[in-house]
C-alpha cells in the first residue's frame, strides 16, 4: 500500500483503469484467448504503465495496491492457462467491492469491449484496440480544434507534436510483439505520453494567458492537463 497521506497524483486514473480492466475480464463468455482480447488488455496496460511509470520516475511514488492488477499483468506476462481462466473471478471481486469501494471509470476511454459480442463466434475476426493510438489520436485532433479556435501560436509546439506522430509509429511497428509479451514497447508508449502531456500543456497555457491579456487579469496557475475528450460511438 502506499505510504503517506498525499493521495497518489493519478489514483483517479490508476482505479479507472483498474476498472476497465475488470470489465473486460467479465464481459467475454467464455473468456478465452482471443487475440482481440489479449491484445485489448495488453493496450490498456501500456498506457497505465506508461502514466505509472512517469509519476514512479518523477517523485519514486507507486500507485496504490490492486491485487487485481497484479494479478492481470503477470498472467498476461506468463501466458499461463490457468491463471487467465481465473481472471473473471477476480474480476468480480474488484467489481461487488470485495476489494474495497467499488471503482468507477473516469477517463472517457472507449469502452471498446461492447462493441463486439461477449459470445464470440468461432473465426471472429475483428481489429485489435489500441488505447495509446487512440488517446494520441484522439488528443492531437483537440489540442489543433483549441489552437485554432483561440488563434495561439501552432509554432510553439508543433515539435512536440511531431514526436509524438513519430512515437505513435514506433508503437504501431511494435503491436504484435505487445500482444505477446506485456513489457515489450513501454519506453516508447511511456515516451509519448510524455510528450502528449508537454504539447497538451502549452496549448491550455497558450489559450488562458491570451484570455488574461485581453481581460487585463493577472497570470494565474494553469490547470495541469486539459481533460481527455468524451468518446461516442456512432
Amino acid at each position: 500500500m502506499m505510504s503517506g497521506d498525499a493521495q497518489y497524483p493519478l489514483e483517479d486514473f490508476w482505479w479507472s483503469m483498474e476498472r476497465r480492466a475488470a470489465d473486460i475480464c467479465t464481459y467475454f463468455v467464455p473468456f478465452n484467448k482471443a487475440a482481440l482480447i489479449v491484445r485489448g488488455l495488453n493496450s490498456e496496460l501500456s498506457l497505465t504503465r506508461a502514466g505509472v511509470g512517469h509519476i514512479r520516475l518523477k517523485s519514486g511514488r507507486m500507485p496504490p495496491e490492486s491485487e487485481f492488477m497484479w494479478k492481470l499483468q503477470n498472467t498476461l506476462h506468463n501466458n499461463n492457462k490457468s491463471e487467465w481462466e481465473q481472471l473473471p473471478r477476480l474480476a468480480l471481486l474488484v467489481l461487488t467491492g470485495n476489494y474495497g469501494p467499488e471503482r468507477r471509470d473516469v477517463t472517457g476511454f472507449p469502452r471498446w469491449w461492447l462493441d463486439h459480442p461477449r459470445l464470440l463466434p468461432f473465426g471472429y475476426r475483428a481489429q485489435p484496440f489500441d488505447l495509446p493510438s487512440w488517446v494520441i489520436t484522439n488528443a492531437v485532433k483537440m489540442i489543433t480544434s483549441s489552437v485554432v479556435e483561440h488563434r495561439a501560436d501552432v509554432k510553439a509546439f508543433a515539435a512536440d507534436v511531431k514526436s509524438v506522430a513519430e512515437g505513435l509509429g514506433r508503437l504501431q511497428l511494435s503491436t504484435l510483439e505487445r500482444g505477446r509479451a506485456i513489457d515489450v514497447g513501454h519506453e516508447d508508449s511511456e515516451e509519448v505520453f510524455l510528450l502528449l502531456h508537454n504539447a497538451r500543456q502549452e496549448a491550455a497555457t497558450s489559450v488562458q494567458r491570451q484570455h488574461e491579456d485581453a481581460e487585463g487579469r493577472g497570470h494565474a496557475a494553469v490547470p495541469f492537463l486539459a481533460e481527455v475528450p468524451e468518446y461516442s460511438r456512432s
